[in-house]
Order: C-alpha cells, then structure tokens, then sequence
C-alpha cells in the first residue's frame, strides 16, 4: 500500500505548461472545500441577527375625538384619555343631591365578541353604580370598583352611541366641589 501511495504522490499533474505532484493538488483541493463550508454554513443556518421594534395593543378602547367620553348633568368637567384608548380621567363639579352620568363610547376592534374589565379609581366621597347599554348587553359589578363585562363586535360599524353609563352621586356628608375619577379598560381573554 505504500508503494502505490508514494506512486501517486511522486506523479506530477499537469495544468497546460504548469506540472504539479498530485498531493499539492488534493491539499489545495481540501483547502478550498473547507473554506467554502465555512461561507455556507451561517447562510444555511437560516438564522437572522438584528432587533426590532414590537408594538402590541388591545382590541377594546375608548371611542377617540367626539363624543369619546361625556358627563350628563354636570356643570363643569374636563376627560383626558391616554394615547392607547385604554385609560381616561374625569374631572368633574358635583353636589350633593345632583346624579351625574358618565357615558363611554367604545369600539371593538378584534372582530368577535370581547370581554373585558373597567376598573375605577373613585374618590371615597362619591357612591357610584354602571350599566351596560348598545354594544354592551352585560356589565356586572366584581368588586367595589371594578366591572366585568362582555362587548359584541363593533369594528364594522362602531356609532356615537354610550357602550357603558356610570352613575355618579356625591354621599350626603360629601363637600361639593371637583373630583376627580380615574378608569381603565384591560381586555381579558375569552
């Protein structure tokens, strides 16, 4: 066996005028091979490198511009809502004797019917009572400040109309004055 393996290695090849022994060639050969495996493994790999940005929001909000969120039979109240639609804050005027309705618009946007919960952050003065209306056939009271309530798909044709109405009282011992009421919607899953 040796003999035909120094046989071999002695041959030259010959590359037009160029002549060089067959073992140059195969190291060479060997050479270019795993230089190639190295190029086309991390493209076969099929991995990618880099990073991104990842937005996410939730399908129920509070209905945008006019008429978003409104107050009835208060004398002077001013609502601001966060940028996502999912949470507001009500500053209102209020007596005692006088009730207050505090009327949010939603849209749902997730093509189905949603479910979802209406937290309240109510100051310890004020009594406070909600009901489903339009798109919202159900809003039942969880705890004292807190709604749970199921929405029926709106995304087609989402109207002006109050999805959800709180009542606002001040207690007899309240001293009129502003409030201020804070709310947040979470879509919870199905």
């Amino acid at each position: 066996m040796w003999k035909a393996f120094s046989a071999m290695a002695t041959k030259k090849a010959r590359l037009g005028r160029l002549a060089l022994p067959v073992w140059t060639v195969a190291v060479a050969l060997v050479l270019v091979v795993t230089a190639a495996g190295q190029a086309v493994g991390p493209v076969l790999s099929g991995s990618i490198q880099g990073g991104g940005t990842v937005v996410t929001s939730q399908a129920l909000i509070l209905k945008t511009g006019s008429p978003g969120i409104t107050v009835d039979s208060a004398d002077q109240w001013v609502v601001t809502v966060n940028e996502e639609g999912t949470a507001f804050t009500v500053a209102m005027e209020t007596v005692v004797g006088r009730k207050q309705t505090l009327k949010l618009v939603m849209v749902n946007l997730s093509g189905k019917d949603a479910n979802g919960v209406l937290e309240m952050n109510v100051p310890a003065g004020i009594i406070f009572d909600g009901k489903g209306v339009d798109d919202v056939p159900a809003l039942a009271q969880y705890n004292r400040t807190s709604f749970l309530f199921r929405m029926r798909d709106n995304k087609t044709a989402p109207n002006d109309v109050a999805d959800i109405q709180i009542d606002i009282e001040a207690k007899p011992e309240s001293s009129p004055g502003f409030y201020a009421l804070t709310g947040r919607i979470t879509q919870v899953a199905n």
